[in-house]
C-alpha cells in the first residue's frame, strides 16, 4: 500500500508540518497503469521513457510503500481517534489490480468501519457490485473530462464504455457513484458546467478539480485554469446543488408514479431522488447539448428537462411559486392553537413561555429556507461559451454564498489538501472552512 504523504504524516509514518491535514486517508494501490491519461505521472503515453513507471506519484503528490499491516492497522487507530474519517483507495489500472483492492477493502472493513470509496477504471459491473458488498460506500468514476471528444483525447478510450458501466451502477446502486471532473483540460466553461448538470440530473455529486500539470506528462506545458474561471465553475455547481435540492422537493412530488432511490447528501445531510420528470419536451432528440454530449434518448427525456431546469433555473414568477411550496412543505402546513389564542404555522413560530409552560409572547418567523435568487435563469449565463453572472446579484452572492462552495465536495470528509497546488498558492478546492476574507475574495474573482 501506498499511503500519500499527508496522509503518512496522518498515520504516523513520518512528519510533515500540515496547517490542514488531510481528513481522509488516501491510499494508492498498483504499480504504474495500462491507462494513457495524458495528464498523469502514472500514464503510458508519456514522452520520457520513464513517464507511467515510477509509482511514486498521482497528481502533485508523493507516495511511498509501506507494510499493508501497518498502513491497516494505523487507518484504524486513527479512526478510533476522529483523526481519519474516510479511507480513500486510488487504484491505479495495472495487472491484478482488482484482487487487491478487494482484499483492501475487506481488510479495512474487518479491523473499522470507517467509510470507504475506491477510485478505480476498467472493471465490470459484476466486479462493482463486489466491491459494494466489501463494504465499499462510493465508487468514484473519474470520467475527468468535460465530454466524449475530450475524454477519447485525453483518456484515450471511449466515453460510451465508461457511461454505460456509470448508467448501469448508478441504476442498481444510486447511492454509490461520485464523479470525477477535471477543469482545465481544453473544454470550455459552458461545458463543463452543462457536463456538472448531467451528473447531477442522473443523481450524483461531482468532485470537481483543477487540471496540474506534471513533469515529464505530455500536458506538462499545458497551465492551470485560471483561478477566476475555476471560481465561476465553483459558484455554478453550488447553483445547481441548490437547484437540485428545491427540484427534489417541489417538483419530484407533484409527478406521479415516478420511481425514487434516493441517494445521500452526506454534506448536508439530505437525500436526492434519482430522477423525475418536470414538462413536456416536444422533440427531446434536437436538445443540445444534452443528446450531443450523453446520446440520450426520447425514453430519458424526464432527464433532460431536468438538466434544463438545474442549469437555465427559472423566470422571476415561478421562482416564487417554488420557494412558498417549499415553506409550506418544510412547515407542513399545519397550523396549531397556542394559549394566546392564535393560530400559528407549526415550525415558523418562535415562542417565549413563562414557568408553566404556557405561551407567552409569540411571533411567527417565515424560515428563509430557500432564496429564489438561486432559480433565477439569469442569475448566470453564458457569452461566447463562458460563465458571466449577473451583476444585480453580486450583493445577494457576497452575503449568501457559503464556504462550501469554495470547499472539497463530493465524497464526506474528503478535503484533499493541496492535491493540486503547492502550500504556498491559493487553494482551488480549500481543505477547510474559508475565513471571511478569503470568501469574498472568492466570490470578488466570480465578477473579475
Amino acid at each position: 500500500m501506498k499511503p500519500s504523504a499527508g496522509t503518512a504524516s496522518v498515520l504516523g509514518m513520518n512528519r510533515i508540518k500540515m496547517e490542514d491535514p488531510p481528513t481522509c486517508a488516501y491510499i494508492m494501490l498498483g504499480s504504474g497503469c495500462r491507462n494513457s491519461c495524458l495528464f498523469c505521472a502514472q500514464g503510458s503515453r508519456g514522452k520520457e521513457e520513464n513517464c507511467g513507471k515510477d509509482p511514486k506519484f498521482l497528481s502533485r503528490v508523493n507516495w511511498e510503500s509501506e507494510k499493508d499491516e501497518k498502513v491497516l492497522q494505523a487507518i484504524s487507530g486513527k479512526f478510533e481517534t476522529g483523526d481519519v474519517k474516510r479511507v480513500c483507495y486510488q487504484v491505479t489500472d495495472s495487472p491484478d489490480v482488482f484482487e487487491e483492492v478487494l482484499s483492501a477493502v475487506k481488510k479495512t472493513k474487518k479491523l473499522c468501519d470507517v467509510p470507504i470509496c475506491v477510485s478505480i477504471t476498467g472493471i465490470s459491473e459484476k466486479q462493482i457490485d463486489e466491491l459494494i458488498e466489501a463494504g465499499a460506500e462510493k465508487i468514484a468514476f473519474s470520467f475527468d473530462a468535460a465530454n466524449p471528444e475530450l475524454f477519447a483525447y485525453i483518456k484515450g478510450r471511449k466515453w460510451e464504455d465508461e457511461w454505460a458501466l456509470y448508467e448501469k451502477t448508478v441504476k442498481h446502486h444510486p447511492k454509490v457513484p461520485v464523479i470525477h471532473l477535471i477543469a482545465g483540460l481544453g473544454e470550455t466553461e459552458k461545458e463543463m458546467a452543462e457536463s456538472v448538470t448531467m451528473f447531477y440530473a442522473m443523481g450524483s455529486h461531482v468532485s470537481l478539480f483543477a487540471f496540474t500539470p506534471l513533469p515529464k506528462t505530455p500536458l506538462a506545458g499545458r497551465k492551470q485554469p485560471e483561478l477566476s474561471s475555476y471560481r465561476k465553475l465553483q459558484t455554478v455547481l453550488y447553483i445547481i446543488r441548490k437547484r437540485k435540492e428545491i427540484f427534489e422537493k417541489i417538483i419530484l412530488p407533484q409527478v406521479e408514479n415516478y420511481k425514487n432511490p434516493e441517494i445521500q447528501n452526506e454534506n448536508s445531510q439530505k437525500t436526492m431522488p434519482f430522477t423525475g420528470e418536470t414538462k413536456k419536451i416536444e422533440n427531446p432528440e434536437n436538445v443540445s447539448p444534452w443528446n450531443k454530449f450523453f446520446g440520450l434518448k426520447k425514453v430519458e427525456c424526464e432527464i433532460i428537462n431536468q438538466c434544463e431546469f438545474l442549469l437555465s433555473g427559472t423566470d422571476d414568477a415561478e421562482a416564487e411559486v417554488m420557494r412558498e411550496k417549499l415553506i409550506i412543505s418544510e412547515s407542513g402546513n399545519l397550523l396549531e392553537k397556542n394559549n394566546c389564542g392564535k393560530n400559528i404555522p407549526d415550525e415558523t413560530v418562535l415562542m417565549a413561555t413563562d414557568e408553566n409552560g404556557d405561551c407567552g409572547d409569540c411571533f411567527t418567523k417565515t424560515p428563509e429556507l430557500f432564496d429564489k435568487t438561486w432559480l433565477k435563469h439569469d442569475i448566470f449565463r453564458f457569452e461566447d461559451d463562458k460563465i458571466v453572472f449577473n451583476r444585480n446579484d453580486e450583493v445577494f452572492l457576497k452575503k449568501n454564498i457559503p464556504s462550501e462552495a469554495y470547499q472539497t465536495f463530493g465524497c464526506a470528509d474528503c478535503n484533499r489538501p493541496f492535491y493540486n497546488e503547492k502550500p504556498n498558492q491559493t487553494p482551488y478546492n480549500y481543505p477547510r472552512v474559508l475565513t471571511k476574507k478569503e470568501l469574498q475574495n472568492a466570490v470578488e474573482l466570480v465578477f473579475g
